[in-house]
């Protein structure tokens, strides 16, 4: 890619990407989709993103993995949302040009995370715009659509150090010396490993809990394993106590996630000693993905595999536990919806949901939102007042906690919730009398 750098009536310094041909023929693609990309390639930022993307997708064509016609269907999609932001980000008054500009493409390239000047940031109004308009756009698309949107950027772009994996997160060690520091630094422990380990608690206690019979986990996004690996760690305590029923459905999407998931739970230890059967659906998914016994990998986007499932042999002392950590940024508001719906007839469910809200923490603002992924995330804005419209009720950690949840990891995530530039949130979502006396709000 050439890059030339141009002076504006304005006085700023741009570059204008000369952006070499490449051959999109294989993708067989609609005249209109075709325009909609050259356009991404060449938009002001995002466009030096694109094209590792649409290469990805010509070579998902050729072995057969995706079919073309959605293939180019999510490329336009992409194209379009990076176009957008480009222009967006390009009427801020601060923003990244001439050499900085080209530094910070080329970190995002090899998937270094460098955080740009602050004054270089995403600005709120263009940060929030890119997610109401990732909102509008995937809304209108089916999911498994949004699932190649996800894939594709996911394999390009993520790298170990972006993604924990379960061995990564299993240390419990490093968790305690994070603690440790809580009052002396509060950025000392990142929001990904605090949620995951709140999440693995709080499925303990359920777990323990008097009148529960049987507990079913379903984990949305479980990317390479670390919430499982929480889960997993608490569960273990538990059932040396409690040997209950229970059940662990992984459901993830993005093939490389995907296999680093299955190579996980098929070799820990942990998950052994649990006792449970391990299998691998791939997509192959059934209405008994959900099997007492037995930890199950599937390979699909999380609404079209909830669809797919049956609950209904559920009786008053079972209850679900639903957890999704930094996952549900990817799904709109209509998939959120139809998740929460899909449980509407369940007598006890329990949503665990860790994440960002407004992308407005500075690794969101400095980096992520001026990067491949930023334009394709929808965000979180609202999910508690969906929550609560769709029936369900909300645990407030300012006022009261599961017992079970470390009330040191209770705190530190109240901290976060509170603290706009840190912007870090636990949904703790439920319904049903008996979901209520498992989460035992203290």
């Amino acid at each position: 890619m050439t890059v030339i750098t141009t002076e504006g009536q304005d006085g700023q310094v741009y570059d204008t990407q000369i952006v070499p041909p490449i051959d999109l023929t294989p993708l067989n693609l609609a005249s209109d989709e075709q325009e909609i990309i050259e356009l991404g390639r060449n938009a002001y930022l995002f466009g030096a993103f694109l094209d590792p993307i649409i290469k990805a997708g010509i070579d998902h064509v050729a072995d057969g993995s995706m079919e073309q016609k959605n293939v180019g269907l999510a490329l336009s999609t992409i194209a379009k949302l990076y176009s957008f932001s480009g222009e967006d980000y390009k009427g801020q008054q601060g923003k990244l040009t001439g050499l900085a500009l080209t530094a910070h493409q080329g970190n995002v390239l090899s998937g270094k995370i460098v955080l740009v000047d602050p004054e270089m940031e995403m600005n709120e109004t263009n940060r929030l715009s890119q997610l109401t308009r990732a909102n509008e756009a995937l809304s209108k698309l089916p999911p498994e659509i949004q699932a190649i949107i996800a894939e594709l950027n996911y394999e390009v772009f993520f790298r170990p150090q972006t993604m924990a994996g379960g061995a990564e997160t299993r240390g419990r060690n490093e968790l305690d010396t994070l603690l440790a520091s809580l009052g002396k630094d509060q950025n000392a422990m990142p929001h990904l490993t605090l949620t995951n380990w709140a999440i693995g608690d709080i499925a303990e206690g359920v777990y323990s809990s008097t009148g529960v019979r049987k507990l079913d986990i379903i984990d949305t996004g479980s990317g390479p394993g670390g919430t499982i690996a929480t889960i997993t760690d608490r569960l273990l305590q538990a059932r040396k106590r409690d040997h209950k029923d229970l059940s662990i459905t992984c459901i993830e999407t993005t093939q490389g996630f995907y296999d680093q998931l299955k190579s996980f739970t098929e070799n820990d230890d942990v998950i052994t000693n649990l006792g449970l059967r391990v299998r691998s659906l791939g997509s192959n998914v059934s209405k008994n993905a959900v099997d007492t016994g037995t930890l199950t990998t599937v390979k699909s986007d999380a609404l079209s595999a909830l669809r797919k499932i049956d609950f209904s042999s559920l009786n008053p002392n079972d209850v679900i536990l639903i957890s999704g950590n930094y996952s549900w940024h990817r799904l709109d508001e209509r998939q959120k919806q139809e998740i929460m719906n899909l449980f509407a007839n369940v007598p006890n469910v329990i949503f665990l949901v860790g994440d960002f809200a407004n992308h407005g923490n500075p690794v969101a603002k400095q980096y992520f939102c001026l990067g491949a992924n930023g334009p394709l995330n929808v965000g979180n804005i609202g999910l508690g007042e969906q929550f609560t419209k769709s029936g369900y009720y909300l645990a407030d950690l300012r006022t009261n906690r599961p017992e079970s949840l470390d009330e040191r990891f209770a705190k530190k995530i109240v901290s976060d919730d509170q603290d706009p530039n840190v912007d870090g949130h636990l949904w703790i979502a439920y319904k049903g009398e008996l979901a209520e006396q498992a989460l035992n709000l203290v």
